[in-house]
Formats: structure tokens, C-alpha cells, sequence
């Protein structure tokens, strides 16, 4: 499976991204990561999503610096990830962490501060800050490890952004946290976002990250798939429909010009449309050819749903090239 890269924003500079990422490749174990070719826009938010051992977290480490040896070029804001300078610019949030015994959320921030530079009362400011801006203030001089998971991912995601840095690195944010945490986090890092920072994460939770991640890179088994916006994908614009004549509603479609595809795994026929006010027309179609509808919704983001739109994207380029010699031959 060839990797299709979806990006519409063109730079003339490959250092005017926040990462930037080229024929990265590691071996890990029994497994190749890799080739891996994407960027990460300054300001965005940017998942590498995949499936439990597909890369995620090898390239994560190898991006902070945890691996050393790798093939291929990474550059944080234009420089090695090896430069000591881009260090001070990125924050990083493990999947998981050990917190030592006996220690405060309070006093915990403050040694992080301290190793990343942060001093006085600057650093006091920023814990006191962003300790209430994510509801743990009140908490600042409990045993962080008597905390919840939720609460503990949050004293993680400070930890990350105490020096202030223009890059936060996440290994599965969501990891553990019910549903409801989820959401505060991801809320979180998008807000985070809207203050000019970028946020890289990795993450197998596709439909509940899709309407925060500016921008996408999708991974299997160490393999890079896509990279991209999901504006490509259509996937708040795809709906699905189970019926009991798909040959009239292909053709309804056709007939139409709406984009479709017929899934012979789940017997669903996708489709894609503007407006969500739109489906009446679908419906009324069924109607008045006495079509029954057994099942209609919005297509879920998922791996497979990124498997085959891949390829009817790469079928649809195809076909276009096709058209395109034809028409060169006969002119």
C-alpha cells in the first residue's frame, strides 16, 4: 500500500514548519518504521494516528530524542532535533508516567520548572495559572499520586507546558481517561492551539479527535499511509445508507454527481453531500421509488474508513490521469 499525501498548504521553506520530516526510517526490534514524509504546520494540531504497534510511539521518542540513531532528517523549527536550542522550545507528555512518592502536584510542577529553566516567581505565575485553568488549584498541595487518572494527566500536560514551549509532544493523550476526561484534554490542547502553539500528538481514537486535529498523518504497522487536512477526507460530509436496492441508489447518486462508493464488508453505500439538510432528498427518493432504508447516519472516522478512502482517492486520481492523456493524445 503506496502512502498518498493529502497536504494543501504549500511552503517555499521547509523550515517554516514546526516539524518537518523526511525518508524518516528506524528499526525497532523486529519491526522498520518507516519511510515516514510529512510536516507539521506551526500553530495546528497535528495527530499520527495508527493502530497499537504501528510506530506511534518509536517515532515519538525519536522525535524528542529518546532514540538517537534513525535514518532520514527531522528538524523542530527548522533545526536538528539534536540542537540544544530546540529543546528549550518543546514540551513532552509520556502515555504513562511513575510519579515519585510523598510529593505534592505543587511541589511536582515546580522541580519540572526547575529543570526546564523556569524560575522565582515566573514559575509561580505559570503553575498558579495553568494549575486553574485546568481545575486542579485547589488541589496544588495533595499527593499527586492519591489523584485520579484524569487529574494526573492534567498535572502531565502542565508539566509539558511550564517552560511555555511553541511545541507540546503527546503519546496518546487520552490513554486510561474515560470518556469525559478525553474530551477536557483534547478540548485543552486545541485551546492551546488558539494561543499559537503546536500540538503533536499520537492517538488510535479517530472519531473523537476528528473535529479538533487540524492536520493527520496515518500510519500502519510502521508504514505511512496519508498525511494531510482532513478537509480531503470529507469526513463531516460523509453518510452512509443500508437499503434494499443499492443499483437504483447508485445510479440515483450517479445521476446526480454525488460521490459514492459501495462498501461490500458493512453493505453500506457512502456518500458524500454539503449539507446535512440534504439527506431529505435521499429519503424521499427511497420514498418514491419504494425503496426501504434499513440504516442511515454519518460515516465513522475509523482505520478502515481511511484504508478505502485511500483508495478510491488514488482510483479517482488514476481515472483523472487517464482522462488527461486521452485528451493530450488527441489534441
Amino acid at each position: 500500500m503506496n502512502k498518498l499525501i493529502l497536504q494543501t498548504k504549500k511552503s517555499n521553506n521547509d523550515n517554516d514548519y514546526a516539524i518537518y520530516v523526511k525518508q524518516f526510517k528506524q528499526f525497532f526490534k523486529a519491526m522498520i518504521i518507516g519511510p515516514f514524509n510529512f510536516k507539521v504546520t506551526s500553530g495546528k494540531m497535528h495527530a499520527i494516528i495508527g493502530a497499537s504497534g504501528s510506530g506511534k510511539t518509536v517515532f515519538i521518542k525519536s522525535l524528542i530524542g529518546g532514540y538517537a540513531k534513525h535514518y532520514g532528517i527531522i528538524k523542530i523549527l527548522g533545526k536538528d532535533i539534536k540542537d540544544l536550542e530546540v529543546k528549550k522550545k518543546i514540551g513532552y507528555v509520556p502515555e504513562f508516567i511513575t510519579f515519585p512518592e510523598k510529593i505534592s502536584a505543587y511541589n511536582f510542577l515546580k522541580f519540572m520548572g526547575f529543570s526546564n529553566g523556569v524560575y522565582g516567581q515566573e514559575l509561580k505565575h505559570r503553575i498558579r495559572t495553568l494549575m486553574m485553568s485546568l481545575g486542579l488549584w485547589e488541589h496544588r498541595n495533595k499527593d499527586v499520586n492519591s489523584f485520579s487518572s484524569g487529574m494526573k494527566k492534567r498535572v502531565m500536560i502542565i508539566q509539558g507546558i511550564v517552560h511555555n514551549p511553541d511545541i507540546l509532544i503527546l503519546d496518546e493523550p487520552e490513554a486510561g481517561l474515560d470518556i469525559a476526561n478525553r474530551k477536557k484534554v483534547i478540548k485543552y490542547l486545541k485551546f492551546l492551539t488558539l494561543k499559537g502553539k503546536t500540538v503533536f500528538f499520537s492517538s488510535h481514537l479517530l472519531d473523537e479527535i476528528k473535529d479538533y486535529i487540524d492536520e493527520y498523518t496515518f500510519v500502519i504497522n510502521g508504514r505511512q499511509i496519508q498525511t494531510g487536512t482532513l478537509d480531503h477526507l470529507d469526513i463531516n460530509k460523509t453518510y452512509y445508507i443500508v437499503v434494499d436496492n443499492n443499483k437504483k441508489f447508485l445510479q440515483f447518486f450517479a445521476a446526480n454527481n454525488v460521490k459514492n462508493w459501495y462498501d461490500k464488508d458493512t453493505k453500506r453505500i457512502n456518500f458524500v453531500i454539503q449539507n446535512p439538510l440534504h439527506l431529505q432528498f435521499v429519503t424521499k427518493f427511497a420514498e418514491q421509488q419504494e425503496i426501504k432504508i434499513f440504516k442511515i447516519g454519518q460515516t465513522e472516522f475509523s482505520f478502515d474508513f481511511l484504508i478505502k478512502k485511500d483508495n478510491l482517492i488514488k482510483l479517482e486520481q488514476k481515472q483523472l490521469a487517464i482522462k488527461q492523456n486521452s485528451k493530450n493524445e488527441s489534441d
